[in-house]
């Protein structure tokens, strides 16, 4: 063996390595942009278990007083429309609506 010969493989050894460390890094990132993925290339949850927690979070959120469902938490018996304005103070005093 000669010099030269042991430079090439030396050299073809590293370019290899380099080459997969390429590779791994790009795999990494890959799975990085799938969804349910987090950003360490952990799989921390399936899209029907991630869609089951947004939804469930959606529905705990306090809502808006003046918005469509600021009485969601606050019950306004058989009043509907305007005639439920009042339950809307009593929600804001209750904590029910922001």
């Amino acid at each position: 063996m000669t010099d030269a010969a042991i430079r090439e493989a030396i050299h073809d050894t590293l370019a290899e390595a380099d080459r997969q460390a390429a590779a791994e890094r790009q795999a990494v990132a890959n799975k990085q942009m799938l969804p349910g993925v987090a950003p360490g290339g952990v799989v921390y949850r399936g899209n029907a278990q991630a869609d089951v927690l947004s939804a469930a979070f959606d529905q705990a959120q306090i809502p808006s007083c003046l918005h469509s469902d600021g009485l969601k938490f606050q019950p306004t018996y058989i009043f509907f429309g305007l005639l439920a304005l009042p339950f809307v103070a009593v929600a804001k005093l209750r904590g029910k609506c922001d």
